[in-house]
């Protein structure tokens, strides 16, 4: 969530690397005020953080990310727990809402 969250993803990676899921069940309930909650023209909601997409360190709303989605990369230089790499020539399946 360095700058929104929308909706659910997982990236799967092949075998020897990470795989990661990031799924927040009440999006509404989710998003404090340290966030913004908006509605998209379709009508789908989204958790925009406003005061991390700039920053150099954590903020109240990238930690309520990185609480709830903890390999997510959710604020700038968020790369000691975020950061993955595989073997050159991987295979990755990005899988929205699974």
């Amino acid at each position: 969530m360095q700058n929104a969250y929308t909706i659910p993803m997982s990236i799967n990676a092949p075998t020897g690397c990470s795989s990661i899921t990031c799924s927040i069940g009440d999006i509404s309930s989710f998003c404090q005020p340290n966030n913004v909650l908006q509605t998209q023209p379709t009508g789908a909601l989204s958790c925009v953080n406003t005061d991390g997409t700039a920053g150099l360190g954590p903020t109240a709303g990238t930690r309520q990310f990185k609480a709830a989605c903890p390999q997510a990369y959710s604020y700038n230089f968020d790369d000691a727990t975020s950061t993955f790499t595989c073997p050159t020539g991987s295979d990755y399946e990005v899988v929205f809402c699974p």
